[in-house]
């Protein structure tokens, strides 16, 4: 692993750690609140890829049972939301043969919406399960 992504993965895990003490959630009408903390670990797959959104998501885990009010257990699920979409970008990259460095928007938007459907479909069985756990 390079510097330059080790650097990376550390500002994204403090930023990601900022989010969660922050203020800045949305309320929704069933009593949760949507926070942003997952958010660079998606950038850190993007830029990085799948290796590196997994080191940087064991490390957010680790840090969230830390620092968030809910300790490991809120920072287990989390875990495993962000888990169920970094696998699901994964998959879809791999079913639509999307190259990030060069793509048409065809290919783009069947990235997103496959990413989107796949993350979905394991999220939903996944957190079921673990929240009758």
């Amino acid at each position: 692993m390079k510097s330059r992504e080790i650097a990376l993965i550390g500002i994204m895990l403090a930023l990601s750690l900022m989010l969660n003490v922050s203020p800045l959630k949305v309320p929704t009408q069933w009593g949760m609140t949507i926070d942003l903390v997952a958010i660079p670990v998606v950038v850190v797959y993007l830029l990085l890829g799948y290796t590196s959104s997994l080191i940087s998501l064991a490390l957010l885990f680790v840090g969230l049972s830390i620092v968030s009010p809910a300790s490991w257990l809120g920072a287990s699920m989390k875990f495993f939301a962000t888990l169920c979409v970094i696998l699901g970008m994964e998959i879809a990259k791999k079913l639509t043969n999307f190259n990030p460095e060069s793509y048409t928007g065809r290919r783009l938007i069947a990235f997103i919406l496959s990413a989107y459907l796949i993350s979905i479909a394991i999220r939903i069985p996944l957190m079921v399960g673990l929240n009758y756990y």
